[in-house]
């Protein structure tokens, strides 16, 4: 019997921010459960670009030469190398608050979208579905939401009763699924600070891993534990001895929470952590294998692009205005006359807006402007609202 290697699957980072929607100078670490598992299975992982590719040593029915366990999983923390990642994204990767983003191929998010010049390709998101509007909620800017069909990224704090159609408040973003407020998790490494609502003196304290045929966080991971005070108390260590990186159901005293657990020995803090799991028992085209074959499988995660207020500094009162001949930035100096603020915050962008121009007093109209710079933001209010704002100095 031939064997040779053949691709399970691949994930693709995509990033608005990036002119090829390619995503730049993020690093992919395999968890220690996911290299052991590499050399006990016959597998090879590899990144290319901003593609994970992963392989197995198959036979000639395309099937792994060592059956995978339904429950097999791999664990993968994708690092930035960028540092300004956070500037240019709209995301959940907040490291002092040990915030970072799950995705998993459990999230059963297929997403048909358009693609240039023309036609659609069907895509498989790790992360979660991009949550509906609801007009009754109060949204904060920078949330993404959908209608079901457009992606749309809240502008200013909501009211209840503003429609998603309203362009003060909404912008249309695109066809597409990002990385975004639903994917969120706490990570922990080696313990997890868990308050309970109802002080006791004996905590029963229970982990849950996920069960690769429900989807349910309900098979448990290890033995329970128990531990016991002199005096009543709302806080427990609970320790995360044990456990493979992954995400996880705490249970302490039947009450419940949910975090991820990278490996003691990662010294990052990771944006996100991806975990695939062999069998998607609620979503069969996410399994990992096709019938228990390699088939090439296809992921993907995008990560959304930042929008920021965009402010040109004039030097003198000879700048009397700055416009976007295509109507898509507007601009304010109601607040100084020397600072021209955009009355909206913009995506950044890789890709240049060449249709941005000031007049001047004495020279006219003066074209095109630098665009807005992630290298540095600056928190800017506008109403109740605090944004992050790109600041450009114009030499008039």
């Amino acid at each position: 019997m031939n064997s040779s290697y053949k691709i399970v699957c691949r994930v693709e980072m995509l990033h608005d921010y990036y002119r090829e929607s390619k995503a730049k100078n993020l690093l992919l670490k395999a968890s220690a459960a996911t290299e052991k598992l590499c050399r006990n299975y016959d597998i090879k992982w590899k990144q290319l670009d901003h593609q994970l590719i992963i392989a197995v040593k198959v036979n000639n029915a395309a099937e792994p030469v060592k059956a995978w366990p339904a429950d097999m999983k791999f664990v993968f923390y994708v690092v930035s190398e960028n540092g300004l990642f956070d500037n240019i994204t709209q995301s959940n990767y907040r490291p002092a608050k040990a915030e970072a983003n799950w995705l998993s191929n459990f999230s059963n998010n297929a997403f048909t979208e358009p693609v240039l010049p023309s036609g659609n390709i069907n895509r498989l998101y790790l992360s979660k579905r991009i949550s509906s509007h609801v007009a009754a909620t109060i949204y904060k800017p920078g949330r993404l939401v959908t209608d079901g069909t457009d992606v749309y990224e809240c502008l200013k704090t909501t009211t209840n009763g503003i429609l998603i159609s309203n362009q003060s408040f909404w912008r249309k973003r695109s066809k597409r699924q990002f990385v975004a407020e639903q994917d969120t998790a706490t990570v922990y490494s080696t313990s997890y600070p868990f308050t309970v609502a109802v002080p006791a003196k004996e905590f029963v304290i229970r982990h849950f891993g996920i069960d690769t045929q429900t989807g349910l966080f309900n098979k448990e991971a290890k033995i329970a534990v128990v531990q016991k005070f002199e005096t009543s108390r709302t806080l427990v260590d609970v320790s995360l001895q044990g456990l493979d990186a992954g995400k996880y159901r705490i249970d302490v005293n039947g009450e419940s929470s949910f975090i991820v657990v990278k490996d003691p020995g990662m010294v990052e803090h990771p944006v996100a952590v991806i975990e695939l799991c062999n069998r998607v028992g609620t979503a069969p085209n996410f399994s990992l294998l096709d019938s228990g074959k390699a088939v090439d499988r296809m992921f993907s995660l995008r990560f959304c692009n930042r929008s920021v207020l965009i402010k040109y500094i004039a030097k003198t009162n000879d700048v009397t205005s700055v416009q976007d001949t295509d109507s898509i930035l507007n601009f304010s100096n109601a607040a100084n006359q020397l600072e021209f603020v955009s009355v909206a915050p913009f995506p950044l962008s890789e890709v240049p807006v060449k249709t941005l121009s000031f007049t001047s007093a004495i020279h006219g109209n003066i074209s095109p402007l630098p665009n807005a710079s992630a290298a540095w933001l600056s928190p800017l209010q506008q109403g109740s609202d605090i944004y992050n704002c790109s600041s450009v100095y114009l030499n008039h």
